[in-house]
């Protein structure tokens, strides 16, 4: 008698599992109910203990995981979203008071970062990381360290907040430097660049004749700004 064939023969967990994202298997209907079932009691939980904050994280997570993988592979992409995010950072800190979006745009330059030095470990060419200011940036991080062991350093935490953009900055050069290796993508920049101060502009003529938008007023008179603008 022929040996019923096991779910999982010849098939490892990651390959079982890419089968049913792309529809070559299918979960039983007891399946599917207990999967959903569970996902809306998890929403619902969430809501109720964290609010509207919940299902805002919980739609971030699903649309920023697949970018964040992307990012991995694909720096330019990473380097045009990183733009966008960090012109539009003021509009996401007012929304979602409670995200530390400035941390969002560390940890893209960290993923890109990471997938750069793979890439090039793994295709020992590290020609990316080789221009005539690599050698000047290098002493200049090497510095940022060292004063980590300055001996009248008034505060170990200060220095951590100063490391973050002094180092994670500076390799955002590197990455642009290896990303650009045409004419058209260096005007692609420069113009995306341009379209978005453009955008900034406007959005700012809009708020000095018509003003500000009741959830911007709401974040100023939180931090009592209303004197600033």
């Amino acid at each position: 008698m022929k040996k019923k064939e096991s779910l999982y023969d010849n098939h490892g967990y990651a390959q079982l599992f890419s089968k049913y994202v792309f529809g070559e298997r299918i979960l039983a209907g007891w399946q599917q109910w207990l999967i959903f079932g569970g996902f809306t009691a998890m929403v619902v939980a969430g809501t109720i203990k964290m609010g509207l904050l919940f299902p805002a994280l919980l739609v971030i997570m699903v649309i920023g995981g697949p970018i964040l993988v992307s990012i991995l592979w694909n720096t330019q992409l990473g380097i045009y979203l990183m733009m966008i995010m960090a012109f539009m950072l003021s509009v996401i800190n007012r929304l979602l008071p409670n995200i530390p979006a400035g941390i969002g745009i560390d940890l893209m330059i960290l993923i890109m970062v990471t997938g750069m030095v793979y890439r090039s470990y793994k295709k020992k060419d590290w020609s990316s990381w080789q221009s005539p200011v690599s050698i000047p940036l290098a002493l200049w991080g090497a510095m940022n360290v060292i004063e980590l062991f300055n001996p009248i350093a008034a505060s170990r935490v200060a220095w951590l907040f100063v490391i973050r953009p002094a180092l994670g900055y500076m390799m955002l050069f590197f990455l642009t430097y290896s990303m650009l290796k045409s004419k058209k993508q260096v005007q692609g920049l420069f113009f995306f660049f341009l379209a978005m101060n453009l955008f900034t502009a406007l959005w700012g003529i809009y708020q000095f004749m018509f003003g500000y938008f009741d959830w911007e007023m709401a974040e100023i008179i939180r931090k009592d700004a209303v004197h600033l603008v």
